[in-house]
């Protein structure tokens, strides 16, 4: 299955987010919010593999693509590469000084390494010594 429009990806990432919050809700909610956190890490880590390996730019192929490769473009792994980044960056601060600082700083470099997989994508896809599946 690959998915090439736009509204379906927006449509598939929004749905995503909402069960995985619901599910977030319904552990924090039991009384363990570190495991509500832990269950939220999941489903984002989930989202993100999912879109990487389903979703295709308009002019990309429908073969498998090269396991580093996250988006059909370097541009597009670069944004969200940031946008990782800022998230990471976002959990630190907030968490800081609380009694979440610890779930906090896990969060953070999950999603840390989440951009770096974009940027090595961004880098890769960028460079002429990777050929992506166009």
């Amino acid at each position: 299955m690959r998915i090439r429009s736009v509204g379906v990806k927006i449509g598939v990432i929004v749905v995503a987010l909402v069960l995985g919050s619901m599910i977030t809700v319904v552990f924090g909610a039991g009384g363990d919010v570190v495991l509500g956190y832990l269950v939220s890490i999941a489903v984002l880590v989930g989202i993100v593999a999912f879109a990487a390996r389903t979703f295709r730019g308009p002019k990309e192929s429908s073969r498998t693509r090269p396991w580093w490769q996250m988006t059909a473009g370097a541009r597009s792994s670069a944004v969200l590469a940031g946008v990782f980044v800022l998230q990471a960056a976002l959990m630190l601060l907030r968490s800081s000084g609380t009694p979440l600082a610890p779930i906090g700083t896990i969060s953070a470099l999950v999603f840390l390494a989440i951009a770096g997989a974009y940027l090595n994508s961004a880098f890769r896809l960028s460079s002429g010594t990777a050929t992506p599946s166009v």
